[in-house]
């Protein structure tokens, strides 16, 4: 993919950013949803 080869030549801070950065959104939509979440984990629990 072109994104990673971008990537290759940057500094690992830009890396770890972009990761953190991914792993905010996923949090944000866990919390965002965690009210679906939390009904279907109590329906097959």
């Amino acid at each position: 993919m072109s994104t990673s080869l971008s990537l290759d030549g940057q500094p690992s801070s830009i890396r770890r950013s972009t990761a953190q950065s991914i792993l905010q959104e996923a949090l944000a939509w866990v919390a965002a949803n965690q009210g679906d979440l939390l009904k279907e984990w109590m329906k097959w629990h």
